[in-house]
């Protein structure tokens, strides 16, 4: 993890940081949009955390694995 700002503050004005606040709701709205179309392409979707998920590509044949990619 990163230091808190409070800790970096002189870094951050020295170097014209530009710090934004976070959009927990649009980011969770993009995640789930993500994971429907992940589950439409795969019938198995393990989801791991808002922004991690993993694919069982082992129900494809190698030929079929390709273009899915």
């Amino acid at each position: 993890m990163g230091d808190p700002e409070f800790k970096i503050r002189d870094l951050i004005r020295r170097e014209n940081v530009r710090v934004f606040s976070s959009n927990y709701a649009l980011y969770g709205d993009l995640s789930r949009r993500v994971g429907d179309t992940l589950g439409s392409m795969v019938p198995t979707v393990e989801t791991y955390s808002i922004d991690e998920s993993f694919l069982n590509l082992g129900e494809f044949n190698g030929r079929e694995v390709e273009p899915l990619a």
